[in-house]
Protein backbone atom coordinates (compact mmCIF):
# COMPACT_ATOMS: atom_id res chain seq x y z
CA UNK A 1 0.00 0.00 0.00
CA UNK A 2 3.22 1.97 0.89
CA UNK A 3 4.56 1.92 -2.53
CA UNK A 4 1.11 1.92 -4.10
CA UNK A 5 0.52 5.64 -2.96
CA UNK A 6 3.93 6.63 -3.64
CA UNK A 7 3.13 5.14 -7.22
CA UNK A 8 -0.05 7.74 -7.12
CA UNK A 9 1.48 10.91 -6.22
CA UNK A 10 4.49 10.91 -8.33
CA UNK A 11 1.55 9.99 -11.34
CA UNK A 12 -0.46 13.11 -9.77
CA UNK A 13 3.01 14.98 -9.85
CA UNK A 14 4.11 14.37 -13.13
CA UNK A 15 0.24 15.07 -14.89
CA UNK A 16 -0.36 17.97 -12.64
CA UNK A 17 2.52 19.94 -14.51
CA UNK A 18 0.72 19.16 -17.89
CA UNK A 19 -2.72 19.93 -16.78
CA UNK A 20 -1.84 23.30 -14.60
CA UNK A 21 -0.09 24.79 -17.66
CA UNK A 22 -3.41 23.74 -19.83
CA UNK A 23 -5.72 25.13 -16.98
CA UNK A 24 -4.08 28.46 -16.74
CA UNK A 25 -3.89 28.58 -20.12
CA UNK A 26 -7.42 28.40 -20.50
CA UNK A 27 -8.49 30.52 -17.71
CA UNK A 28 -6.19 32.75 -19.06
CA UNK A 29 -7.62 33.17 -22.27
CA UNK A 30 -11.22 32.99 -21.13
CA UNK A 31 -10.68 35.68 -18.30
CA UNK A 32 -9.39 38.04 -21.24
CA UNK A 33 -12.11 37.39 -23.97
CA UNK A 34 -14.27 38.26 -20.47
CA UNK A 35 -12.66 41.25 -19.99
CA UNK A 36 -11.52 41.96 -23.55
CA UNK A 37 -15.43 41.81 -24.19
CA UNK A 38 -16.61 43.93 -21.12
CA UNK A 39 -14.39 46.80 -22.29
CA UNK A 40 -15.57 46.60 -25.55
CA UNK A 41 -19.05 47.55 -24.68
CA UNK A 42 -18.09 50.74 -22.20
CA UNK A 43 -16.05 51.80 -25.33
CA UNK A 44 -19.99 51.56 -27.06
CA UNK A 45 -21.19 53.01 -24.00
CA UNK A 46 -18.90 56.09 -24.06
CA UNK A 47 -18.94 56.68 -27.75
CA UNK A 48 -22.67 56.66 -27.49
CA UNK A 49 -22.57 58.79 -24.52
CA UNK A 50 -24.56 62.72 -25.58
CA UNK A 51 -21.72 64.94 -25.81
CA UNK A 52 -24.38 67.95 -25.89
CA UNK A 53 -27.77 66.91 -23.64
CA UNK A 54 -30.72 69.69 -24.38
CA UNK A 55 -32.00 71.20 -20.97
CA UNK A 56 -34.69 73.36 -22.19
CA UNK A 57 -35.23 75.58 -25.03
CA UNK A 58 -32.44 77.98 -23.74
CA UNK A 59 -29.65 75.89 -22.74
CA UNK A 60 -27.16 73.22 -23.47
CA UNK A 61 -24.75 71.02 -21.85
CA UNK A 62 -21.57 69.76 -22.94
CA UNK A 63 -20.53 66.31 -21.39
CA UNK A 64 -17.65 66.13 -23.36
CA UNK A 65 -14.35 63.94 -22.23
CA UNK A 66 -11.83 66.29 -21.24
CA UNK A 67 -8.91 63.43 -20.94
CA UNK A 68 -8.61 59.34 -21.51
CA UNK A 69 -10.24 57.79 -18.61
CA UNK A 70 -8.71 56.71 -16.14
CA UNK A 71 -8.70 53.06 -15.14
CA UNK A 72 -7.66 51.51 -11.85
CA UNK A 73 -7.81 48.39 -9.79
CA UNK A 74 -10.96 49.31 -7.66
CA UNK A 75 -12.74 52.07 -9.79
CA UNK A 76 -12.87 54.25 -13.29
CA UNK A 77 -12.69 57.99 -13.47
CA UNK A 78 -14.40 60.32 -16.39
CA UNK A 79 -13.21 63.59 -16.29
CA UNK A 80 -16.27 65.39 -18.21
CA UNK A 81 -16.80 69.07 -19.46
CA UNK A 82 -19.69 70.21 -17.69
CA UNK A 83 -20.47 73.35 -19.38
CA UNK A 84 -23.71 75.16 -20.03
CA UNK A 85 -24.42 77.13 -23.25
CA UNK A 86 -27.28 79.21 -24.72
CA UNK A 87 -28.68 76.93 -27.37
CA UNK A 88 -26.55 78.33 -30.38
CA UNK A 89 -24.06 79.69 -28.70
CA UNK A 90 -20.92 77.63 -27.59
CA UNK A 91 -18.80 80.63 -26.12
CA UNK A 92 -16.75 79.43 -23.61
CA UNK A 93 -17.59 80.97 -19.97
CA UNK A 94 -14.90 83.86 -19.19
CA UNK A 95 -13.65 81.89 -16.24
CA UNK A 96 -12.20 78.22 -15.74
CA UNK A 97 -13.19 75.19 -13.54
CA UNK A 98 -11.82 74.98 -10.06
CA UNK A 99 -9.71 71.16 -9.15
CA UNK A 100 -11.47 69.08 -6.57
CA UNK A 101 -11.18 65.95 -5.24
CA UNK A 102 -14.08 62.93 -4.86
CA UNK A 103 -13.92 61.26 -1.77
CA UNK A 104 -12.00 58.47 -0.84
CA UNK A 105 -15.47 56.51 0.28
CA UNK A 106 -16.70 53.13 -1.36
CA UNK A 107 -20.13 52.68 -0.31
CA UNK A 108 -21.28 53.40 -3.28
CA UNK A 109 -20.93 52.58 -7.00
CA UNK A 110 -21.32 56.30 -8.65
CA UNK A 111 -19.95 59.26 -7.27
CA UNK A 112 -20.98 62.39 -9.36
CA UNK A 113 -18.91 65.19 -8.64
CA UNK A 114 -20.09 68.95 -9.95
CA UNK A 115 -18.08 71.72 -9.64
CA UNK A 116 -19.48 75.56 -8.66
CA UNK A 117 -17.94 75.80 -12.40
CA UNK A 118 -21.28 74.02 -14.06
CA UNK A 119 -23.65 76.36 -11.73
CA UNK A 120 -22.01 79.27 -12.84
CA UNK A 121 -21.69 78.41 -16.60
CA UNK A 122 -25.52 77.85 -16.05
CA UNK A 123 -26.42 80.48 -14.66
CA UNK A 124 -24.31 82.29 -17.38
CA UNK A 125 -26.18 80.70 -20.38
CA UNK A 126 -29.44 81.50 -18.60
CA UNK A 127 -28.48 85.28 -18.21
CA UNK A 128 -27.38 85.27 -21.82
CA UNK A 129 -30.62 83.89 -22.96
CA UNK A 130 -32.75 86.65 -21.06
CA UNK A 131 -34.50 84.11 -18.97
CA UNK A 132 -34.15 86.30 -16.08
CA UNK A 133 -36.08 89.15 -17.32
CA UNK A 134 -39.05 88.59 -16.44
CA UNK A 135 -42.35 90.44 -17.62
CA UNK A 136 -45.55 90.23 -14.45
CA UNK A 137 -47.99 90.51 -17.23
CA UNK A 138 -51.98 91.73 -16.51
CA UNK A 139 -53.03 88.06 -16.71
CA UNK A 140 -50.41 86.65 -14.63
CA UNK A 141 -51.31 89.47 -12.23
CA UNK A 142 -54.61 88.80 -11.46
CA UNK A 143 -54.60 85.19 -11.38
CA UNK A 144 -52.43 85.95 -8.11
CA UNK A 145 -54.46 88.81 -7.00
CA UNK A 146 -51.30 91.15 -7.53
CA UNK A 147 -53.66 94.56 -7.54
CA UNK A 148 -52.23 98.45 -6.70
CA UNK A 149 -54.91 97.61 -3.46
CA UNK A 150 -52.14 94.92 -2.31
CA UNK A 151 -49.57 97.64 -2.35
CA UNK A 152 -52.22 100.02 -0.55
CA UNK A 153 -51.92 97.41 2.36
CA UNK A 154 -47.60 97.98 2.24
CA UNK A 155 -47.25 101.91 1.01
CA UNK A 156 -50.29 103.77 2.18
CA UNK A 157 -49.41 106.50 -0.36
CA UNK A 158 -50.10 104.90 -3.38
CA UNK A 159 -53.88 105.14 -2.50
CA UNK A 160 -53.88 108.75 -3.63
CA UNK A 161 -51.52 107.84 -6.81
CA UNK A 162 -54.35 105.20 -7.84
CA UNK A 163 -57.53 105.26 -5.63
CA UNK A 164 -59.08 102.38 -7.52
CA UNK A 165 -57.63 98.92 -7.37
CA UNK A 166 -56.12 98.05 -10.96
CA UNK A 167 -53.36 95.27 -11.23
CA UNK A 168 -49.95 96.00 -10.84
CA UNK A 169 -47.27 94.61 -13.96
CA UNK A 170 -44.06 94.56 -12.83
CA UNK A 171 -40.75 94.37 -15.49
CA UNK A 172 -37.73 92.39 -13.74
CA UNK A 173 -34.23 92.53 -15.48
CA UNK A 174 -30.89 90.75 -14.53
CA UNK A 175 -28.26 93.68 -15.07
CA UNK A 176 -25.40 91.33 -14.28
CA UNK A 177 -25.23 87.44 -14.69
CA UNK A 178 -25.96 85.70 -11.27
CA UNK A 179 -23.31 84.87 -8.62
CA UNK A 180 -23.64 81.29 -7.24
CA UNK A 181 -21.77 79.77 -4.24
CA UNK A 182 -21.26 76.53 -3.22
CA UNK A 183 -20.78 76.10 0.84
CA UNK A 184 -20.71 73.37 3.43
CA UNK A 185 -24.03 72.07 2.92
CA UNK A 186 -25.32 75.30 1.26
CA UNK A 187 -26.20 76.89 -2.11
CA UNK A 188 -26.37 80.81 -2.70
CA UNK A 189 -27.80 82.89 -5.34
CA UNK A 190 -27.45 86.44 -5.77
CA UNK A 191 -29.22 87.93 -8.46
CA UNK A 192 -28.47 92.19 -9.05
CA UNK A 193 -31.14 93.59 -11.52
CA UNK A 194 -33.63 96.43 -12.04
CA UNK A 195 -37.38 96.58 -11.55
CA UNK A 196 -40.32 98.66 -13.12
CA UNK A 197 -43.51 98.89 -11.35
CA UNK A 198 -47.03 99.88 -13.60
CA UNK A 199 -50.89 99.88 -12.53
CA UNK A 200 -52.82 98.70 -15.75
CA UNK A 201 -56.00 101.01 -15.63
CA UNK A 202 -59.63 99.87 -16.52
CA UNK A 203 -58.91 101.95 -19.77
CA UNK A 204 -56.13 99.67 -20.52
CA UNK A 205 -53.71 102.30 -20.40
CA UNK A 206 -50.35 101.73 -18.43
CA UNK A 207 -49.64 104.40 -15.35
CA UNK A 208 -46.34 104.40 -13.88
CA UNK A 209 -45.51 104.16 -10.49
CA UNK A 210 -41.94 103.49 -9.77
CA UNK A 211 -38.41 101.88 -10.54
CA UNK A 212 -35.82 101.03 -8.75
CA UNK A 213 -32.42 98.64 -8.65
CA UNK A 214 -32.48 95.06 -6.83
CA UNK A 215 -30.42 92.91 -5.03
CA UNK A 216 -31.85 89.42 -3.95
CA UNK A 217 -30.23 86.85 -2.00
CA UNK A 218 -31.71 83.18 -2.52
CA UNK A 219 -31.34 79.71 -0.99
CA UNK A 220 -30.49 77.17 -3.61
CA UNK A 221 -32.59 73.22 -2.78
CA UNK A 222 -30.97 70.89 -4.80
CA UNK A 223 -32.61 67.24 -5.56
CA UNK A 224 -32.01 64.38 -8.00
CA UNK A 225 -35.21 63.10 -9.61
CA UNK A 226 -35.27 61.05 -12.66
CA UNK A 227 -31.37 61.85 -13.68
CA UNK A 228 -32.02 65.29 -13.67
CA UNK A 229 -30.35 67.87 -11.29
CA UNK A 230 -33.37 69.96 -9.70
CA UNK A 231 -32.83 73.24 -7.84
CA UNK A 232 -35.04 75.52 -6.72
CA UNK A 233 -34.78 78.66 -4.77
CA UNK A 234 -36.30 80.53 -1.90
CA UNK A 235 -36.04 84.00 -1.56
CA UNK A 236 -33.95 84.88 1.82
CA UNK A 237 -33.59 88.16 1.71
CA UNK A 238 -34.35 91.79 -1.15
CA UNK A 239 -32.73 95.71 -1.00
CA UNK A 240 -34.42 97.65 -3.23
CA UNK A 241 -32.46 101.01 -4.57
CA UNK A 242 -35.13 103.62 -5.59
CA UNK A 243 -34.29 105.34 -8.52
CA UNK A 244 -37.86 107.22 -8.60
CA UNK A 245 -41.27 107.51 -7.97
CA UNK A 246 -44.51 108.99 -9.05
CA UNK A 247 -46.22 108.33 -5.67
CA UNK A 248 -43.53 109.98 -3.31
CA UNK A 249 -43.10 106.72 -1.12
CA UNK A 250 -41.89 107.98 2.36
CA UNK A 251 -40.09 104.50 2.95
CA UNK A 252 -38.55 102.25 0.89
CA UNK A 253 -38.29 99.43 3.49
CA UNK A 254 -41.96 99.49 3.01
CA UNK A 255 -41.66 99.19 -0.83
CA UNK A 256 -39.37 96.36 0.21
CA UNK A 257 -41.93 94.70 1.93
CA UNK A 258 -44.17 94.66 -1.27
CA UNK A 259 -41.38 93.57 -3.79
CA UNK A 260 -40.59 90.60 -1.31
CA UNK A 261 -43.99 89.78 -1.08
CA UNK A 262 -44.46 89.50 -4.70
CA UNK A 263 -41.17 87.75 -5.99
CA UNK A 264 -42.16 85.05 -2.79
CA UNK A 265 -45.71 84.65 -4.37
CA UNK A 266 -45.69 85.38 -8.26
CA UNK A 267 -41.77 86.10 -9.92
CA UNK A 268 -39.96 82.97 -7.48
CA UNK A 269 -42.89 80.52 -8.79
CA UNK A 270 -42.45 81.37 -12.48
CA UNK A 271 -38.45 81.14 -11.98
CA UNK A 272 -38.82 77.84 -10.03
CA UNK A 273 -40.91 76.48 -12.41
CA UNK A 274 -38.51 76.91 -15.68
CA UNK A 275 -35.62 75.86 -13.35
CA UNK A 276 -38.18 72.28 -12.53
CA UNK A 277 -36.85 70.95 -16.11
CA UNK A 278 -33.93 70.24 -14.33
CA UNK A 279 -30.36 69.48 -15.57
CA UNK A 280 -30.10 66.37 -17.10
CA UNK A 281 -27.36 64.08 -15.41
CA UNK A 282 -24.18 62.42 -17.42
CA UNK A 283 -25.45 58.39 -17.68
CA UNK A 284 -24.44 55.60 -19.58
CA UNK A 285 -26.74 53.38 -21.47
CA UNK A 286 -29.75 51.04 -19.46
CA UNK A 287 -28.57 52.35 -16.36
CA UNK A 288 -30.48 54.55 -13.85
CA UNK A 289 -29.55 55.93 -10.33
CA UNK A 290 -31.09 54.37 -6.94
CA UNK A 291 -31.51 56.55 -4.24
CA UNK A 292 -28.78 59.30 -4.77
CA UNK A 293 -27.78 61.70 -2.02
CA UNK A 294 -26.24 65.35 -2.57
CA UNK A 295 -23.40 66.33 -0.46
CA UNK A 296 -22.37 70.18 -0.82
CA UNK A 297 -18.66 71.03 -0.41
CA UNK A 298 -17.00 74.34 -0.45
CA UNK A 299 -16.93 74.52 -4.45
CA UNK A 300 -18.59 71.67 -5.48
CA UNK A 301 -21.62 69.02 -4.88
CA UNK A 302 -21.24 65.18 -5.00
CA UNK A 303 -23.84 62.92 -5.80
CA UNK A 304 -23.43 59.59 -4.27
CA UNK A 305 -25.68 56.95 -5.55
CA UNK A 306 -26.01 52.67 -6.73
CA UNK A 307 -27.03 52.20 -10.37
CA UNK A 308 -29.89 49.95 -11.89
CA UNK A 309 -28.68 48.59 -15.06
CA UNK A 310 -31.01 46.90 -17.49
CA UNK A 311 -30.03 44.46 -19.75
CA UNK A 312 -31.15 44.95 -23.47
CA UNK A 313 -33.04 41.52 -23.56
CA UNK A 314 -35.20 43.19 -20.36
CA UNK A 315 -33.49 41.63 -17.12
CA UNK A 316 -33.01 44.25 -14.85
CA UNK A 317 -29.93 43.99 -12.07
CA UNK A 318 -29.31 46.06 -9.49
CA UNK A 319 -25.55 47.31 -8.47
CA UNK A 320 -25.08 48.26 -5.00
CA UNK A 321 -21.98 48.27 -2.91
CA UNK A 322 -22.67 47.83 0.81
CA UNK A 323 -19.99 49.71 3.41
Amino acid sequence: MKDLGMYASWIYSFLSGFLEKAVHSKLNENICLNIKYKIQMMDAQLRKQKVLSQIDAFAQIDYSLVSSPAVFKSHINLDLKGTVYPVGNHTDPPFVPAPFDLPNKINSMLYLGVSNYFLKSATLAYYRAGVFNITISRDLAAAFNLTTAILKDFVPEIALHCPTACPVLLKLMATSPPVVSLQSDTCRLWITGSVEVFAVLPNSTIQYIFTGNLTTSTRGNLTVIKQKLIISILLKRLQLSLLHSAAGFSQVSLVENFLSYTLRRVVIPVINDKLGKGFPLPNLAHTSLVGPVIKMNQGHLVIFSDVHYKHEQGEDEDLHRHP
